[in-house]
Protein backbone atom coordinates (compact mmCIF):
# COMPACT_ATOMS: atom_id res chain seq x y z
CA UNK A 1 0.00 0.00 0.00
CA UNK A 2 0.91 3.42 -0.91
CA UNK A 3 0.62 5.28 2.52
CA UNK A 4 2.58 6.99 4.71
CA UNK A 5 3.78 5.48 8.13
CA UNK A 6 3.48 8.29 10.04
CA UNK A 7 0.32 10.64 9.68
CA UNK A 8 1.19 14.01 7.81
CA UNK A 9 -1.12 16.83 9.08
CA UNK A 10 -2.03 20.10 7.24
CA UNK A 11 -4.76 22.65 7.64
CA UNK A 12 -7.02 20.97 5.12
CA UNK A 13 -7.99 18.30 7.65
CA UNK A 14 -9.30 21.32 10.07
CA UNK A 15 -12.31 22.40 7.56
CA UNK A 16 -15.90 21.98 8.09
CA UNK A 17 -16.24 19.36 6.03
CA UNK A 18 -14.20 16.51 7.83
CA UNK A 19 -16.31 17.73 10.86
CA UNK A 20 -19.83 17.64 9.13
CA UNK A 21 -20.02 14.81 6.50
CA UNK A 22 -20.13 11.21 7.44
CA UNK A 23 -18.63 10.00 4.66
CA UNK A 24 -15.56 12.27 4.79
CA UNK A 25 -15.44 12.31 8.20
CA UNK A 26 -15.10 8.54 7.84
CA UNK A 27 -12.12 8.89 5.67
CA UNK A 28 -10.17 11.06 7.87
CA UNK A 29 -7.92 8.80 8.69
CA UNK A 30 -7.00 7.41 5.94
CA UNK A 31 -6.50 11.05 4.53
CA UNK A 32 -3.78 11.79 7.14
CA UNK A 33 -1.79 8.48 5.58
CA UNK A 34 -2.48 8.98 2.32
CA UNK A 35 -1.93 13.12 1.69
CA UNK A 36 0.79 13.74 -1.04
CA UNK A 37 0.01 10.30 -2.42
CA UNK A 38 -1.89 9.21 -5.34
CA UNK A 39 -3.58 6.29 -3.07
CA UNK A 40 -2.49 2.52 -2.69
CA UNK A 41 -2.47 -0.13 -4.54
CA UNK A 42 -2.37 0.31 -8.38
CA UNK A 43 -2.24 4.34 -8.76
CA UNK A 44 0.58 6.21 -9.13
CA UNK A 45 2.21 9.52 -10.84
CA UNK A 46 4.71 9.75 -12.60
CA UNK A 47 7.14 13.26 -13.56
CA UNK A 48 9.50 13.27 -16.20
CA UNK A 49 11.03 15.08 -19.48
CA UNK A 50 9.70 14.93 -23.15
CA UNK A 51 11.76 15.66 -26.01
CA UNK A 52 9.52 16.28 -29.22
CA UNK A 53 12.11 15.92 -32.04
CA UNK A 54 8.65 17.38 -34.37
CA UNK A 55 6.18 19.67 -33.71
CA UNK A 56 2.56 18.23 -32.86
CA UNK A 57 0.40 20.85 -34.55
CA UNK A 58 -2.92 19.11 -33.38
CA UNK A 59 -2.23 19.70 -30.02
CA UNK A 60 -0.11 22.81 -31.05
CA UNK A 61 2.75 21.66 -29.03
CA UNK A 62 6.36 22.97 -30.89
CA UNK A 63 9.55 20.67 -31.07
CA UNK A 64 11.43 21.23 -27.64
CA UNK A 65 11.30 19.58 -24.58
CA UNK A 66 8.12 19.33 -21.90
CA UNK A 67 8.09 18.37 -18.34
CA UNK A 68 5.07 15.64 -18.70
CA UNK A 69 3.27 13.80 -15.68
CA UNK A 70 1.46 10.79 -15.88
CA UNK A 71 -1.30 9.52 -13.94
CA UNK A 72 -2.69 6.14 -13.07
CA UNK A 73 -5.96 5.55 -10.36
CA UNK A 74 -7.67 2.87 -11.33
Amino acid sequence: SETHKVKADHEVFYKDEFKTIPVVKQLLDKAYKQLGSSGGGNHFVEFGIVKLDNPLPEWKLEAKEYVAVLSHSG
